[in-house]
């Protein structure tokens, strides 16, 4: 077994691991035996840790280094290989120093064997007498040669001192050496024993025995010279013994010093000593944790090669499914034609956002045009509102495919920033679509007649419009990409002497995992992407966004040919740096609607901008003051027992099987700790919902019971399907296992607090009355079944400013349910119930009565008293207005007006 200097090196220590290994079981074949230069031989019997290659270097092994490996050992770490490798190095060390203390032994005890023999005066070197001029010759190399004994005997003092220091450590070494040197001459004496008895029983050996005794004659012979030699040596040692004393003392010098450092290597010796232990510990844990990752590793593997075969199975099967598949295509396509027209001839299912064509009224007043037809302004159960009246080219199948996908997007939607949608129909006429009637649109505001909007302005509304967009873009389970952003689609209404904004017109929108069509919307908008139909994200919104705020900054048409000329003309840094972000052609660079709702709200803070459009602080902080509904104890505990009932009587109602659209993850709703209100129910808290400032509506920990659970959900589900402009606008809800919250759109009061501050002016009171009948009038004309809303009353119906004019919408309360369903008794607050409210004949007519308790409270800034009732009536001063409060209080339901007819009263007609 060869050994070569590279399998020592560092980049091959690896193999050098194994290789100790074969040394190991090598060496007890090995031991004892005649073995050529190059092999491996054991110089140590008693030691099988150490180890000599042919040319006398010696290398020392651990033998728990080697016992256990195998041929995974290759596998080591580096880290390992360099503790290994630090092993070897030190063994290196100790052979060589070892080597350095045999030879220096062995030239110390000749130097003073040489001194200490004696000699005659007139003896020469050789043992021959010595004349004069022989004499004085043999003085001066007798001095040269002292001289050179004498500084050969310094540095070899020196040495000794040096390896005096280290011997102790090599005293095992030396002396396992000295008991195989008295083994040999044991064996030696042995053999001269048996050869003096060979030469005793033979003759044959007289002829040897002559030989050894000439030579014996020859070493007497050299015996006498060296004896001569050793007699002048001891004469010169008698001289040098004065010179030695000298020596002595600087000797005892040095070995006193020499001491010292032998301490400190010792101490050294055994710091390395330990490291070594450590290194090697460390080593072999180090090693038994790669060999247990390497299991595991190969268990892995061994489960990834099992599932992907698993995997490519299923491929091919998937292969052969989507083959089979493709055929069974090609027969339904054949039959599609069969099947449509026996669809056809069945009756249409009917959505919850369908309208009767009769309950919309058309003006000739036209509000707008385009692709899809022209909006007019009409009416929708006596409330204003816009009616966008679809091209008769747009009633082909496919088209009228896209006008009631448009629909349905619409219904799922609610979001104050978006243009609220009330219903359409879906008749075999034209089609018509029921919208909130906004003040103007986006383009007009940026014409001539105009002023120009102000840095603010500009602020207020594409945050307005950025939130809207984040709305569609989050919306669960899949985003909506409404891909028709324009100008054109952002309507705007006044909120004091602020203009706000609200995205309009869905025609293009379109979920995101659904077929895409290319080129959808205004292309001077569009991104170019949009042209594609595998490559159409939410990121085309935000790059028609930035087109829009580029035109209304520089109050431009855009020009997709001049549209980095346009973007240079833009005076304000932020918005031009958003603008060439939004941009950009690459989808990815450009930011989402989050981020740039959350970019526009760090800039400009629209709240603190619009202080000068809300009442005075004294208003504002009477307002949370009264915001608060306090209610006495005996009051909420009759509340609570009365909505208790209602749980009860309403649990039999079966939930809808289909995931409602209302729900929104609880997550997306932040709670700013901003306290509005409180009831018998809950608490009301101002919050934010994907960015944009909400109330959010927390239900009383008492409530949250099965069958509180059940009315909680059938409440939000009559919500979700309200959507009128004078309704508070519901937004969503949670479905959890924490508290139910409810997210509504925020309104600067209710009409409590606002009763409690000052009064309502005649114009006021008629404004805000429409606004309530009108919502009831909606509720009450509902299909399938009228909605009463059972809960009629002054904390109910929130206010807001519509330029200087205060303006009420209705909220939908928890008693809120439909007529045909279950009744329970004692709804809502009793101060505004009516008398039947106790029995089980409930109708639409006790929100009749509810009206007029509210009517009555407004006109004389009193709250109900059931005792004066009629008291209460007889101090309304107008006239007009008592006699409807009087109708409306009439004991018998059937006497009441119907809410129409109050409609009419009130000038609405």
């Amino acid at each position: 077994m060869k050994v070569t200097s590279h399998e020592f090196e560092k980049e091959n220590i690896r193999e050098c691991a194994l290789f100790k290994k074969h040394v190991y079981h090598a060496s007890k074949q090995l031991r004892g035996k005649e073995l050529e230069r190059g092999t491996i031989l054991l110089e140590d019997p008693n030691d099988k840790t150490r180890f000599v290659v042919a040319d006398r270097k010696e290398v020392f092994f651990d033998k728990s280094c080697v016992e256990g490996l195998d041929d995974k050992s290759e596998l080591l770490s580096d880290e390992l290989a360099e503790v290994l490798l630090e092993i070897i190095s030190l063994d290196e060390r100790l052979r060589l120093f070892r080597q350095r203390v045999r030879e220096s032994s062995r030239r110390v005890t000749y130097s003073e064997a040489e001194l200490l023999r004696p000699r005659t005066p007139t003896e020469g070197a050789d043992g021959r007498p010595r004349s004069r001029r022989s004499e004085s010759r043999s003085a001066a190399r007798r001095d040269e040669e002292r001289q050179k004994l004498e500084n050969e005997l310094t540095l070899q003092r020196e040495q000794i001192d040096n390896l005096t220091a280290r011997k102790e450590d090599l005293e095992k070494q030396l002396y396992e050496k000295e008991c195989r040197s008295v083994r040999q001459d044991e064996e030696r004496k042995k053999l001269e024993k048996e050869l003096e008895l060979q030469k005793g029983r033979t003759n044959t050996l007289v002829e040897k025995n002559e030989a050894l005794k000439k030579q014996l004659s020859e070493k007497d012979t050299h015996l006498a010279a060296f004896d001569q030699q050793r007699r002048k040596l001891e004469e010169e040692k008698v001289r040098l013994m004065k010179t030695q004393k000298v020596f002595q003392k600087k000797l005892n010098e040095v070995t006193q010093s020499r001491s010292e450092q032998k301490d400190q290597l010792t101490k050294r010796l055994n710091d390395l000593q330990e490291n070594l232990d450590e290194v090697r510990e460390s080593g072999n844990e180090e090693r038994y944790q790669l060999m247990e990752r390497l299991k595991d590793l190969q268990e892995d593997l061994d489960e990834v090669t099992q599932a992907r075969e698993v995997a490519e199975q299923q491929v091919r099967n998937l292969e052969a499914e989507s083959i089979a598949k493709d055929e069974h295509m090609k027969e339904l396509e054949e039959s599609l034609s069969t099947i449509q027209q026996a669809l056809d001839g069945r009756p249409k299912e009917s959505c919850e956002w369908v309208i009767s064509r009769d309950e919309i009224f058309l003006t000739d007043k036209i509000l707008g045009e385009g692709a899809w037809g022209k909006v007019l302004l009409g009416r929708f159960r006596n409330c204003k509102v816009a009616v966008k009246q679809v091209h008769s080219l747009i009633r082909f199948p496919s088209a009228r495919s896209s006008f009631e996908r448009e629909m349905e997007v619409a219904s799922r939607c609610r979001h104050p920033c978006l243009l609220q949608f009330i219903g359409a129909t879906n008749d075999e006429g034209t089609p018509l679509l029921v919208t909130e009637l906004m003040e103007t649109s986006l383009r007009a505001s940026l014409g001539p007649q105009f002023q120009p909007l102000s840095v603010p302005g500009i602020y207020i509304i594409s945050l307005d419009v950025a939130l809207g967009l984040n709305y569609l873009h989050q919306t669960k389970p899949l985003p909506i990409i409404h891909r028709d952003l324009s100008s054109a689609n952002v309507l705007l209404w006044r909120h004091g002497r602020r203009w706000r904004g609200k995205v309009s017109d869905y025609g293009s929108a379109n979920f995101i995992q659904q077929r895409m069509t290319p080129g959808p919307g205004a292309r001077v908008y569009s991104a170019p992407e949009a042209a594609t139909e595998d490559k159409q994200t939410i990121k085309i919104d935000v790059y028609s966004f930035g087109v829009l705020l580029c035109e209304m900054c520089t109050r431009k048409f855009p020009d997709p040919d001049r549209r980095e000329e346009q973007i240079s003309q833009v005076k304000n840094e932020e918005f031009r740096s958003l603008i060439q972000r939004c941009v950009q052609p690459d989808p990815g660079e450009r930011p989402d609607m989050q981020e740039i709702s959350f970019e526009l709200e760090a800039l400009f803070d629209p709240q603190s901008e619009m202080e000068d459009d809300k009442p005075s602080i004294g208003e504002i902080e009477q307002m949370l003051r009264s915001a608060v509904i306090e209610t006495k104890d005996e009051d909420q505990s009759k509340e609570i027992r009365q909505e208790t009932n209602e749980l009860h009587t309403t649990s039999s109602i079966q939930p809808r099987r289909e995931i409602p659209d209302w729900i929104i993850p609880r997550e997306q709703i932040e709670l700013t700790g901003d306290w509005l209100g409180k009831g018998s129910l809950g608490l009301v808290f101002r919050g934010k919902y994907n960015g944009f400032a909400v109330a959010v509506k927390q239900i009383h920990e008492t409530l949250l019971s099965l069958d509180s659970r059940s009315l909680y959900e059938q409440t939000i589900d009559v919500a979700s399907r309200c959507r009128h402009p004078c309704l508070l606008q519901f937004i969503g809800a949670t479905r959890d296992e924490g508290f139910p919250l409810i997210v509504t759109e925020l309104m600067e009061r209710s009409l409590e607090s606002f009763l409690a501050s000052r009064s309502l002016s005649e114009k006021e009171i008629s404004f805000i009355s429409q606004d309530v009948a009108a919502a009831l009038n909606y509720l009450h004309h509902k299909l399938p079944s009228p909605i009463v809303h059972r809960n009629v009353s002054s904390a109910n119906v929130l206010l807001w400013l519509q330029g200087p004019q205060w303006r009420g919408k209705l909220t939908i309360s928890i008693a809120t349910t439909f007529q045909q369903e279950t009744m329970s008794t004692a709804p809502g607050d009793m101060l505004y119930s009516a008398p039947e409210t106790v029995s089980s004949r409930q109708t639409v007519k006790m929100d009749i009565y509810s009206f007029g308790v509210l009517l009555c409270q407004m006109c004389i800034l009193e709250s109900p008293d059931r005792e004066r009732r009629e008291e209460q009536v007889k101090m309304v001063t107008n006239q007009a207005l008592q006699e409807m409060i009087k109708r409306c209080l009439k004991r018998d339901p059937e006497d009441r007006p119907r809410i129409e007819d109050i409609v009419n009263m009130l000038g609405m007609g």
